[in-house]
C-alpha cells in the first residue's frame, strides 16, 4: 500500500488542531491505517524519500509506504508533516507526527498511556542520514527524547557546537540545496526549515541572571549577522577569552538575506530586533560556556542588549 505525496499535498494545519504546534510544518498528510512503532526511512538512489510503516492489524508483512518523490533534490519544498497513530496494549494510542527536514526525521509523539486525556505526555526525538546512508531505523519506543520543544532546541544546538555529525550532514544538505540551479542563493524555503545562528563573546557572566521569558534585544545602530550553518564557516569556533554565549534562533523566515558570496550562509537581522529567550543551559559554566535558545517575538518590544556588566550581548 504506497501513498505518493508531493510538494503541495496535505491539508492545511489550523492553529486550532489539537496536533498543532508551532514547529510543525503548514501542510499534514494522515497515513490511512493504524501502524507499529518501527519505522524504516530509505532514500532510494533516484532521491525519493520512503517512509515505510508496518500496518498494526495482523497481517502478514504488510506494510504502508508514504513515498516523497525526488525529496533528495526539492526536500525544502516539502513544508509537510505525516499523521499517523499506534495502538497501545491498554486501548489507547500513541499520535506520532513526522515533520520532514532536509536529512533529518523529526519525530514528536503524543502519548496518553496511564494519563489524564487533556494533559498526554509529549516527547520530541530525530534521526538524521548521515554519511551517505540510505536506510534508516527508528523505533519510537527505544529512541532518544526529550519531553519539551524547548528541550530539542537545546539539545540541537549543544550537537552543533559539539559539531556532531548530524550537524555536518544538515549544513552539507542546505548547502546543496542553495547551489542546486547553478548559482548560490538562499531561498525563503530555506530560511523556513532553518534556525539561525549566532556566537557572541562577554567578558563576564552572573550565573542564574538570564532567565527563559527575558526579551533581548539586538543593537539598534547596525545589523546583526546570524547564520544558517555553523561547522563549514566555522561559526562556532572560540574566539578570544571571556564567555562564549551560544544562541540558536527558531524562526528565520523574516530574516533579510544578504548578498552572500557562494557558500556563505549569513543573514542580517534588523536593528532593535526583539527574542524571547525559551531557554538558558549553564551546565558548561565552568568552560566558560553558555547556551541560549530564542525565538523571535510577534511584535515590537523593547528589550535587554547588555549584560548586567555592559557587555553586548550580540556582537
Amino acid at each position: 500500500m504506497t501513498t505518493t505525496v508531493t510538494t503541495d499535498s496535505g491539508e492545511l494545519f489550523p492553529t486550532f488542531h489539537p496536533w498543532y504546534t508551532d514547529d510543525l510544518s503548514g501542510r499534514y498528510k494522515s497515513v490511512p491505517m493504524a501502524r507499529k512503532a518501527d519505522t524504516l526511512y530509505h532514500l532510494t538512489p533516484k532521491g525519493d524519500l520512503q517512509i515505510i510503516y508496518q500496518v498494526a492489524t495482523k497481517m502478514v508483512n504488510q506494510a504502508m509506504i508514504v513515498s516523497l518523490p525526488n525529496y533528495r533534490h526539492e526536500w525544502e519544498k516539502y513544508n509537510l508533516s505525516i499523521l499517523s497513530e499506534i495502538p497501545q496494549n491498554n486501548n489507547t494510542v500513541v499520535h506520532s507526527i513526522l515533520r520532514v527536514n532536509g536529512p533529518t526525521m523529526q519525530v514528536r509523539t503524543i502519548d496518553y498511556r496511564g494519563t489524564d486525556e487533556n494533559n498526554p505526555i509529549v516527547s520530541f526525538s530525530d534521526t538524521t542520514f548521515i554519511n551517505g546512508e540510505q536506510m534508516l531505523s527508528y523505533d519510537s519506543h527505544s529512541s532518544g527524547r526529550v519531553y519539551s520543544r524547548e528541550e530539542y532546541m537545546m539539545w540541537e544546538l549543544q550537537q552543533r557546537v559539539s559539531e556532531a555529525s548530524s550537524a555536518r550532514t544538515q549544513d552539507y544538505w542546505l548547502m546543496d540545496a542553495a547551489v542546486r540551479n547553478g548559482e548560490w542563493k538562499i531561498t525563503p524555503e530555506l530560511l523556513r526549515h532553518t534556525p539561525g545562528y549566532i556566537r557572541s563573546t562577554v567578558s563576564k557572566w552572573s550565573r542564574g541572571w538570564l532567565k527563559t521569558g527575558t526579551i533581548l534585544q539586538t543593537p539598534e545602530d547596525r545589523n546583526t549577522d546570524v547564520y544558517l550553518t555553523t561547522i563549514q564557516n566555522n561559526v562556532f569556533s572560540r574566539q578570544g577569552g571571556g564567555y562564549q554565549v551560544y544562541y540558536r534562533i527558531d524562526g528565520m523566515a523574516g530574516a533579510d538575506i544578504a548578498d552572500n558570496a557562494p557558500g556563505e550562509t549569513r543573514c542580517t537581522l534588523r536593528p532593535g530586533t526583539c527574542f524571547e529567550v525559551t531557554s538558558v543551559d549553564e551546565r558548561h559554566y565552568e568552560w566558560n560556556i553558555i547556551y541560549v535558545t530564542l525565538k523571535t517575538c510577534g511584535w515590537s518590544r523593547n528589550g535587554q542588549s547588555k549584560t548586567p556588566n555592559g557587555d553586548n550581548l550580540f556582537n
